[in-house]
């Protein structure tokens, strides 16, 4: 996963909350990243942090997956294309967070959570994964599951992702 302030912290949200729910349930995460500064700031305190040298390589993921022998690889990169993904899913399990179906999927699962999730056209390559999609399948923090107490107005905009070049966000 990457992100940061000049490509948006989005995907490093959602693997926070994938984090999250990861270690509620007694597991160890290591996040590998090209951007290894924002997830450090992001990530709960005990995630390692791999730094990567660049996302557009399976190559030095395949070398810290062969180094630490993960039971499951995700993905949650815009630059993790198909070819990356065969190479991943090659040597162990992978899970592919993908908002956008620019690459066939390869992958034994595919995480979409976004409301337009099921009317995007993915292409696959290999066996079909295992379709998690829609809002069913948004990867929320904790925080913000768990929240109770309603806005004073009772309406809320919620924005995930994204971010607001052109000022629009107060109208």
């Amino acid at each position: 996963v990457d992100g940061g302030p000049t490509i948006g912290y989005g995907h490093l949200m959602r693997m926070r909350a994938l984090t999250e729910a990861l270690q509620a349930t007694g597991h160890a995460v290591r996040v590998a990243t090209a951007t290894p500064a924002p997830a450090r700031a992001v990530l709960p305190d005990a995630v390692s942090v791999e730094p990567l040298p660049a996302r557009d390589d399976p190559a030095p993921l395949l070398a810290c997956i062969d180094r630490c022998a993960p039971d499951v690889v995700v993905t949650d990169a815009y630059p993790v294309d198909t070819a990356y993904q065969e190479a991943v899913r090659a040597v162990v399990p992978l899970a592919v967070v993908d908002d956008d179906a620019r690459h066939a999927v390869c992958a034994d699962w595919l995480i979409n959570g976004n409301l337009y999730a099921a009317s995007l056209a993915y292409a696959t390559a290999g066996p079909p994964p295992v379709w998690c999609v829609g809002p069913r399948y948004a990867l929320v923090r904790r925080a913000v599951r768990t929240t109770r107490d309603a806005p004073p107005s009772g309406r809320a905009v919620i924005t995930f992702g994204g971010s607001d070049l052109a000022g629009l966000t107060p109208m």
